[in-house]
């Protein structure tokens, strides 16, 4: 958000007190070094930093797309002679959905959810419980699907 009042009290607060200035956004605070503070390079600061958080997420995307070419293009080679039965199964699954949404879609999230606690307790530290795994399964087959 934007920097206001409140921020600026908890500043003061923090630091102690408001010494009022002559511009518009010139509002100081007062630290023990005699140093004033002003609203307005509390908002250049904050604006700093959301430009930075933009920057940093930009070049997260983009390492994340190189590398998911680079790693599909390694992968590709291997995937050429079980490609038939992957373009078979998804026409299966695909039939399947459209004689059968409701049902599909249901079975589709139970083996989701099924798969996905199965993983967090193989990874986690915790002692695995098929009752555990097959709740998530019913939940993600009867409420989420």
């Amino acid at each position: 958000g934007e920097v206001g009042p409140d921020c600026v009290t908890s500043l003061c607060e923090q630091t102690g007190g408001i010494e009022m200035g002559s511009g518009e956004d010139t509002v100081g605070v007062n630290n023990s070094n005699g140093n004033g503070t002003t609203v307005r390079s509390l908002r250049r600061r904050q604006q700093v930093n959301q430009r930075q958080s933009a920057y940093l997420i930009w070049f997260g995307t983009c390492l994340i797309a190189i590398l998911g070419v680079v790693g599909f293009s390694l992968i590709e080679p291997r995937l050429k002679p079980i490609r038939k039965y992957i373009r078979r199964g998804l026409k299966w699954y695909l039939h399947i959905l459209y004689l059968h949404p409701f049902s599909g879609r249901a079975i589709t999230a139970g083996i989701i959810f099924f798969v996905a606690d199965f993983c967090a307790q193989k990874l986690g530290s915790d002692k695995f419980s098929y009752k555990r795994l097959l709740k998530y399964s019913i939940y993600g087959l009867c409420f989420m699907g």
